[in-house]
């Protein structure tokens, strides 16, 4: 993004016995939190009744075309993968399927899928991560204070974007 805030939510998703493939579950998965970090806030933008229903009905049923969604070479771990993907409003979601043992959900904003490079994080503590100690929500709420732009003040916060007018008007929310 122009002013600096570009940014990608990479997750794992292991395949959930008696479940949906695991490229549908991991489509689910990342178009629905894309289309949550979407959305405009609510002080600013009154969604119309029905929005989140018309919201998760079109996750569904994009998740179960996942078989259909573009693909371009991404790199984990320095092997070549496809990485399946569909954008929506700002961003876009994409996923992994044949990486290691599990899936791979990514959300990204302001780059390119063709622009991928995941690296297994060996030495955590290079980030400030320690995964032998427990996490509390506390920890979570230091931080935001000692950097009030954690959240990322989002060019979308006040406005709707054309993909979200569609899917108002194609499913006629309200």
């Amino acid at each position: 993004m122009p002013d600096g805030r570009a940014h990608l939510s990479v997750g794992t998703h292991n395949q959930r016995p008696g479940s949906y493939p695991l490229g549908a579950d991991l489509a689910f998965g990342c178009l629905f939190t894309l289309t949550e970090r979407m959305r405009p806030d609510r002080s600013a933008v009154t969604l119309p009744a029905g929005f989140n229903t018309a919201q998760i009905d079109w996750v569904q049923a994009r998740s179960q075309e996942w078989q259909d969604w573009a693909t371009v070479s991404c790199t984990v771990d320095g092997a070549g993968h496809a990485l399946s993907y569909q954008r929506y409003a700002w961003g876009w979601a994409g996923f992994v399927v044949d990486a290691g043992t599990a899936g791979i959900k990514l959300v990204g904003v302001g780059l390119e899928p063709a622009a991928v490079q995941l690296e297994t994080v060996r030495k955590p503590a290079r980030y400030g991560f320690d995964p032998a100690q427990w996490l509390f929500v506390s920890d979570l709420q230091d931080r935001r204070e000692r950097d009030p732009d954690a959240r990322l003040p989002l060019p979308w916060a006040t406005t709707l974007h054309a993909d979200q007018r569609a899917l108002i008007e194609r499913h006629g929310p309200g």
